[in-house]
């Protein structure tokens, strides 16, 4: 009994210190398919690997889809995207994310608002806030809007909420 008692004790401080995970109060099969496709999408972002991440975009979506797969007549093929991205780091328009630790998902009206603590990098500009990106369950797979920064802060990601300034 006693040796039972000490493992608890042991063990308490690292269950209570341990994070939750933000997917938790996701339903099935949702979870599962976020729970798979958000590290993709963000290993995705941080490797430059447009190519997979054209397969995992929100295309179509309304609000809050990746701009960058459309043109005036739609959707982007592939290789113009591939280009068009690469394009856009290139002359500094568009930042690339260099670490990503997810911090919530919250449900929305039309699929997931995920928000993740990262380090990111526009040309010698370094950043480190917390980003927001949409997510959508379509047609039995997650698929990720763009990402932008809702909270910037070169120092920590301890500031979880939008800035009032």
């Amino acid at each position: 009994m006693k040796r039972l008692l000490s493992i608890v004790l042991l063990l308490l401080p690292v269950t209570l210190g341990a994070k939750s995970d933000p997917l938790t109060a996701t339903p099935e099969p949702n979870r599962t398919l976020l729970r798979d496709g958000i590290p993709r999408y963000a290993k995705d972002e941080i490797a430059q690997n447009w190519d997979d991440l054209y397969n995992i975009a929100d295309q179509v979506g309304g609000e809050g889809r990746d701009y960058r797969f459309t043109d005036s007549d739609g959707v982007l093929p592939r290789v113009q995207f591939v280009s068009a991205i690469r394009n856009a780091i290139a002359s500094g328009s568009e930042p690339v994310l260099k670490s990503f630790e997810l911090t919530s998902i919250a449900a929305t009206k039309e699929g997931y608002e995920v928000r993740a603590c990262c380090k990111g990098e526009r040309e010698s500009f370094h950043f480190k806030g917390i980003i927001a990106f949409r997510a959508i369950i379509k047609d039995g797979t997650a698929q990720f809007g763009q990402w932008s920064y809702v909270v910037n802060s070169p120092h920590s990601c301890d500031q979880k909420q939008d800035s009032q300034i």
